[in-house]
């Protein structure tokens, strides 16, 4: 576009009120900073704690294309990952798709990795599988390999487990009929010495 087209273009959509981006909206287990849709301002979004973008970027710029008022981008989407690596000193692991149901036919791994020298003690606040069918493995280590704690479905869970050294292996399996609500799990690291 010419130069004088583009300044032509930016007086008449500000001259008559077409210098704004629709609202976006706020994604489902996300937080957004910025309520300015007007040209040239930016919104961002971050997710909630256990949740990741699957979708989009961090920012997104109310922004002139083709003599359009439009966002840089679709805004980001905070879904529950279907495992992953953590080795924060805490955190939340969610079963995918919550709040909502899971999905069919899952396996998802995740490996909670503290600093040398501490455990991982885990609670579940929320657990509800389909009972005899979708299970949650519990390793004490890095893998599928370590030892099991043990496996647990229904809505049966104990409330604290502890992994011996600074691993825990988790393992979530779905069948491919009927889902549940699924499981929102805590974990922290913890000083060896308290559980010896």
């Amino acid at each position: 576009m010419p130069l004088t087209l583009h300044f032509v273009s930016l007086f008449l959509l500000q001259a008559f009120g077409h210098n704004e981006c629709p609202d976006p909206g706020i994604p489902l287990n996300g937080r957004r900073f910025g309520n300015n849709f007007q040209l040239g301002n930016s919104i961002s979004v971050v997710c909630e704690e256990g949740f990741i973008k699957t979708q989009g970027a961090d920012t997104i710029t109310c922004h002139l294309e083709d003599g359009n008022v439009m966002w840089s981008g679709p805004i980001p989407r905070c879904e529950a990952p279907c495992g992953g690596h953590y080795s924060g000193p805490s955190g939340v692991i969610l079963s995918p798709g919550w709040p909502g149901y899971y999905k069919d036919s899952l396996s998802c791994e995740w490996v909670i990795e503290a600093e040398a020298g501490r455990s991982i003690k885990i609670s579940f606040d929320r657990f509800q599988t389909e009972l005899s069918y979708d299970f949650l493995e519990v390793h004490d280590g890095p893998n599928l390999l370590s030892p099991m704690i043990g496996s647990f479905n229904g809505t049966q869970v104990p409330q604290f487990l502890f992994s011996s050294s600074n691993f825990l292996y988790l393992l979530f399996t779905t069948d491919n009929s009927r889902s549940n609500s699924g499981f929102k799990i805590f974990y922290e690291g913890e000083n060896i010495s308290c559980f010896t």
